[in-house]
């Protein structure tokens, strides 16, 4: 078996090692889960890669935008709805 995927059918791959976590298979990082409701962790996930993308492009809107798979605008009405600012 070569990878890190092993195929029981042909459209079907099944991990065999963690990937990304360095955790087990089926365990998850709770710590880095917020609590509340599904809305409320999306939002925060959300903020936090806007956050992140824009502080990797040094606040470039166009560039921070492109790598979310957002417009400019998109990115835009994002930041009004989570308060942030392209400085973030």
């Amino acid at each position: 078996m070569s990878g890190k995927f092993a195929t029981n059918a042909p459209s079907k791959l099944i991990p065999t090692e963690p990937v990304g976590t360095g955790a087990p298979l089926g365990v998850i990082q709770t710590a880095s889960i917020p609590s509340g409701t599904l809305a409320d962790a999306f939002a925060e996930v959300e903020r936090r890669m806007i956050a992140d993308a824009l502080r990797r492009h040094n606040g470039n809107i166009s560039r921070a935008a492109k790598e979310l798979g957002l417009t400019r605008r998109g990115l835009y009405l994002k930041l009004e709805r989570h308060s942030l600012s392209a400085s973030a």
